[in-house]
C-alpha cells in the first residue's frame, strides 16, 4: 500500500514519536507497584491512557511532543500511543477505574522521567521538526 508523499513524511517523524510517548505512562505509583512489587491492585488508569493524557493538548508534555505539529499529525500519534495493545474495548475504559487502590501519581519529577525526555529529544526527530521558528 503506498502513503502519499505528505503522510509519508509525517510518519517516519510520528511512528517514533508514537512509540516513544507511549511508555511514558508507566511513569505512575500504580504501574511501577505492578512491575517492581508484583502488585496485583488493579491500576486506576492503564500506562497507554496516561502517556495519552501526558502529550494530549493540554497535557503536561504536549509542547515539548508536538510544538507546532499540525492536528492530524497530533491525532494519529495519540491514537497510535492508545491504540498499541488494543485493549480499549469500550469508551468507559478511557476512565479512572473506582476499584482502583489509593490515588494515582504521575512520577515526572523523578531523575529517571528527566533523563529518558532528554534522550527522547537527542533522538527524536519530532519534538525539532514541530518547532515553529521564534
Amino acid at each position: 500500500m503506498a502513503v502519499a508523499g505528505t503522510w509519508r513524511e509525517r510518519l517516519k517523524i510520528a511512528v517514533p514519536l508514537a512509540a516513544f510517548l507511549h511508555d511514558l505512562g508507566k511513569a505512575n505509583n500504580h504501574f511501577q507497584a505492578m512491575v517492581r512489587r508484583g502488585s496485583e491492585s488493579p491500576q486506576a488508569r492503564r500506562h497507554e491512557l496516561q502517556s495519552r493524557w501526558l502529550a494530549s493538548p493540554g497535557g503536561p508534555l504536549h509542547g515539548w511532543a508536538f510544538g507546532g505539529a499540525d492536528p492530524e499529525t497530533v491525532t494519529a500519534v495519540l491514537c497510535a500511543v492508545v491504540g498499541h495493545h488494543l485493549k480499549l474495548e469500550s469508551l468507559s475504559d478511557l476512565e479512572f477505574h473506582e476499584y482502583a487502590q489509593g490515588t494515582l501519581w504521575f512520577l515526572g519529577d523523578h531523575t529517571d522521567f528527566a533523563s529518558t525526555l532528554s534522550e527522547g529529544a537527542r533522538y527524536l526527530v519530532g519534538p525539532k521538526i514541530f518547532r515553529k521558528p521564534a
